[in-house]
């Protein structure tokens, strides 16, 4: 485990300060992107499950598993969709880079490569 504190407004990260703008876009861009695909999902599945008694039989069951697996995609969308606005929140309060669960620091690494990441690579691991 990182033997680093989380930074605070008086003892700031530069690593991380320096790299804030790029995150910062790059959890945007994200959310645009998760927005646009939830509306999407959203808009597909809704024809399937209002026309599904129209059709036949042997298409009901196929509509069904489509319908479902769209059901977890919404989910899965909404749940990072959450995930980069409360970076994005974390961001705006100074708390973001901190794990939510040892206070340590998320190495730069893993926030360019997960940039709504909360938690460090051993806590991540471990729960």
């Amino acid at each position: 485990m990182s033997s680093t504190l989380m930074p605070t407004p008086d003892r700031p990260r530069p690593d991380l300060l320096a790299s804030l703008p790029v995150l910062k876009a790059k959890l945007e861009d994200e959310r645009r992107l998760l927005i646009r695909r939830l509306a999407e999902l959203t808009a597909r599945a809704d024809p399937v499950l209002a026309d599904r008694r129209a059709i036949r039989q042997d298409w009901a069951a196929a509509n069904l598993s489509r319908t479902e697996v769209d059901s977890q995609l919404i989910a899965t969308t909404r749940q990072v969709l959450g995930d980069v606005e409360t970076a994005l929140n974390r961001m705006r309060t100074g708390r973001y880079g901190a794990c939510l669960y040892c206070g340590m620091e998320i190495p730069l690494d893993r926030l360019h490569a997960v940039p709504y990441a909360d938690s460090c690579e051993d806590c991540r691991t471990t729960s």
